[in-house]
């Protein structure tokens, strides 16, 4: 009876680790996108497949000195925000990635996509 116990238990815990994988992108927009974004877009992709878009706008900065500019930060708030969302959750971060300019995903101005990877521990 106990060997049975260990084996449903293992697979129970098996199943569950497969299957609690949260992602995230951070991309631009260069033509219509579903979610109605303008500039990008935090795309969350939760365990069952469902997305869940947030509009980040691109930051406004000025030169405020020769050695020094002064960036908005409502964009990384809104990343926070999205990301902090995930996390809330139970989720933790296990890893982030990106991929060069001209993939699948691009992001802003150093030509890069920012993906983060999640799961519950």
């Amino acid at each position: 009876m106990k060997k049975l116990l260990f084996v449903l238990a293992f697979a129970f815990i098996g199943q569950q680790a497969f299957s609690q994988i949260y992602t995230a992108t951070l991309t631009n927009i260069y033509q219509n996108h579903p979610s109605g974004c303008t500039e990008q877009v935090l795309t969350k992709v939760d365990p069952t497949g469902n997305l869940t878009y947030n509009c980040i706008p691109f930051p406004d900065c000025i030169n405020a000195s020769s050695n020094y500019i002064d960036c908005d930060p409502t964009p990384l708030v809104e990343i926070n925000k999205g990301l902090n969302s995930i996390i809330n959750q139970g989720y933790k971060l296990i890893s982030q990635s990106q991929h060069s300019y001209g993939s699948l995903y691009n992001i802003q101005s150093n030509g890069r996509a920012a993906i983060w990877y999640f799961a519950i521990p």
